[in-house]
C-alpha cells in the first residue's frame, strides 16, 4: 500500500514524459507533419520515428481522398535522412502546385487526422 501511494505521488508530480522515460515505456520524438491541399485533394506527409532517437524513422505518404497510405522511405542509421527526404518530397510538392503547411509534431498521431500507423 504504501508504494502505490508513493507512486500516485509521484505520477501527480512527474510530467508524462519524464514518468514514461522512467517507466521505460515508449514515446514516439519530434517528427514533421506537412498537409498539402489543392483544390479539393489532400496529401499528408509524415516523418514518423520510434522511441526518443531520430532513428529509425520512416517517411509516410498518404492520399487522403483515394485512401492511399505508402511508406516511401526508412532510415536506421542516418540521423537526418528522414528529415531531408521528407523536405525535398514537400519542395516537389509545393513545386507542382500544392500549397503545404508544415508543422513539428510529437506523440503517437498526426495533427488534426488521425489515422492508423504504417505497420
Amino acid at each position: 500500500m504504501f508504494r502505490v501511494a508513493k507512486v500516485v505521488g509521484l505520477v501527480r508530480r512527474v510530467p508524462a514524459i519524464a514518468l514514461a522515460g522512467l517507466l521505460g515505456l515508449p514515446f514516439a520524438a519530434l517528427g514533421q507533419f506537412a498537409e498539402c491541399r489543392t483544390g479539393e485533394f489532400i496529401r499528408q506527409v509524415e516523418v514518423v520515428r520510434q522511441g526518443m532517437g531520430k532513428v529509425p524513422c520512416e517517411v509516410h505518404y498518404r492520399k487522403i481522398n483515394e485512401s492511399s497510405n505508402q511508406v516511401l522511405w526508412t532510415a536506421q542509421n542516418d540521423p537526418e535522412f528522414c528529415d531531408i527526404k521528407f523536405s525535398e518530397f514537400v519542395d516537389k510538392l509545393s513545386s507542382h502546385g500544392w500549397n503545404c503547411n508544415v508543422k513539428t509534431v510529437s506523440g503517437e498521431s498526426s495533427p488534426e487526422v488521425d489515422l492508423p500507423r504504417f505497420e
